[in-house]
């Protein structure tokens, strides 16, 4: 028999068991290896944990200038003193409280404002596989379990907060914990701050590069592979960072104007990019009476 069937077969039998927890130590280290190499080389960071915990990051990650500690996102009070960039901003926010904290909405928000311009949040989540009337607590290698939402639904939840590139990664395929037949999964999710603001034209497109004949991001934009989808400059500077980084192929204007003289893109009407644009042979469409983001609106 495959491993595949084994587990297969494991995962049948361990529905039938009333209240299954596996040992979850292999998905927790999983866990904290991804967190390592996300972490290694961001110096400010708040981490927002139990005071228990705050010692086995230090461990893990090293005391470094910029990073803070903080057991909630209301009380922490900004960066640590020594550092010159403005308080109360952060480039990642890490944060072990998402199975306790009931409303999870409210706190992404809060979350969000305490980030910088293209600040990233990242935090290990305990996904159900199915929606549940009640979880009945339990713990993950300390973290506490109290509440669980849908693989989907977080992902749901911070786009209405302003995130964008959220992304999942699974820590191991066996559930951590099985209750009334619903299956948990710990996943850490990541999540990035930056897609607001004025929507300026500046001649720019992108290609998609493929495999998928399309992709559609958090706002419905479509990106057909091959094609030069026109973007404003806001999105093409998102496009170009991580988590999307490698996925697009830049086309920059030849004679892109300075941003003070930039027209407005209407990022609800996004369309292919006349390569007579780019090469400067056609004027650069765009005025602030016609597009939707005149107003500076998050519409990109």
């Amino acid at each position: 028999m495959s491993s595949l069937s084994l587990l297969q077969a494991a995962l049948r039998l361990a529905n039938q068991t009333e209240g299954f927890q596996a040992p979850a130590h292999i998905a927790w280290r999983t866990h904290t290896e991804s967190m390592k190499s996300i972490l290694a080389d961001d110096k400010n960071t708040l981490f927002i944990c139990p005071e228990s915990r705050r010692h086995e990051f230090t461990a893990q990650y090293g005391q470094a200038q910029g990073r803070a500690f903080s057991p909630s996102v209301n009380s922490a009070q900004g960066r640590p003193s020594g550092t010159d960039a403005p308080s109360s901003a952060f480039s990642t926010i890490y944060w072990e409280g998402f199975n306790a904290e009931p409303d999870f909405s409210h706190y992404a928000q809060s979350i969000y404002e305490r980030l910088e311009r293209q600040g990233r949040l990242v935090f290990p989540a305990i996904l159900a596989d199915e929606e549940a009337d009640t979880v009945r607590p339990f713990v993950v290698e300390g973290l506490e379990c109290r509440t669980a939402i849908t693989e989907p639904l977080v992902a749901e939840k911070l786009c209405e907060a302003g995130f964008h590139g959220i992304t999942y990664a699974l820590a191991s395929e066996v559930p951590v914990c099985i209750q009334d037949g619903i299956e948990y999964r710990l996943f850490t999710i990541s999540a990035y701050k930056g897609k607001a603001g004025v929507c300026l034209d500046q001649g720019h497109a992108v290609i998609y590069k493929g495999p998928w004949k399309h992709t559609v991001d958090d706002d419905g934009h479509t990106y057909h592979r091959g094609v030069r989808t026109a973007v404003c400059e806001k999105t093409f500077n998102l496009l170009m960072s991580q988590p999307y980084q490698g996925q697009f192929i830049p086309v920059r204007c030849y004679v892109e104007p300075p941003l003070e003289k930039s027209g407005f893109f209407d990022c609800n009407t996004p369309s292919i990019r006349d390569p007579k644009v780019t090469k400067g042979l056609l004027p650069i469409a765009g005025s602030a009476e016609e597009s939707c983001c005149a107003d500076g609106s998050s519409c990109c």
